[in-house]
C-alpha cells in the first residue's frame, strides 16, 4: 500500500480512500477530523531549508491533509505544523498535558485548518479505482 513517489502503485491512494471513506460513511463523521501525513518526504526537495529547531530540526515538508466535516473548504494553511502538531491537536481536545518538548512547542493543527463554529457538512465520497496495480 505504497504512497511514496516512484513505488509506481496506486494502492496507497486508494487505502487511504477506504479508510477515510470508512469514517465518513460512518456514524462517527460528525465528530472526526482524518489527518493525512506522509512520512518522509518522497524524494521531492523542497525549495527552501527546513527550520532547525533543535538538534533534530524539523527536516523536509511534507505534506498534510485534514478531511472532516469542520474542515475549512478550500483552504491552504501556510501556518508551520511538525509532527507534534498532530499530538498537539489531541491533547487540546481532551485536555491531557503535552508529552515532550516537541508537542508542546508545535501548533495545534486544529486551530486554523478546522472551523467548529460553522454547520458540519455531510460527507462526499472518495471515488477511487476499484483494483490497485503495480506498474
Amino acid at each position: 500500500n505504497s504512497d511514496r513517489s516512484g513505488s509506481l502503485s496506486s494502492c496507497g491512494p486508494m487505502w487511504v480512500a477506504s479508510v477515510v471513506n470508512a469514517v465518513g460513511e460512518s456514524q462517527f463523521w460528525s465528530s472526526s477530523a482524518v489527518v493525512v501525513i506522509w512520512s518522509g518526504f518522497g524524494g521531492w526537495y523542497d525549495h527552501v531549508p527546513p527550520p532547525s529547531l533543535d538538534a533534530q530540526g524539523l527536516g523536509f515538508r511534507v505534506p498534510v491533509l485534514v478531511v472532516s466535516p469542520y474542515a475549512r473548504t478550500n483552504y491552504i494553511d501556510h501556518v508551520q505544523f511538525e509532527t507534534g502538531s498532530v499530538l498537539k491537536f489531541v491533547e487540546s481536545t481532551f485536555g491531557l498535558e503535552a508529552l515532550g518538548a516537541e508537542d508542546a512547542r508545535a501548533n495545534n493543527l486544529a486551530t486554523s485548518t478546522l472551523d467548529m463554529h460553522q454547520t458540519p457538512r455531510g460527507f462526499s465520497p472518495i471515488k477511487s479505482g476499484s483494483a490497485c496495480s503495480v506498474r
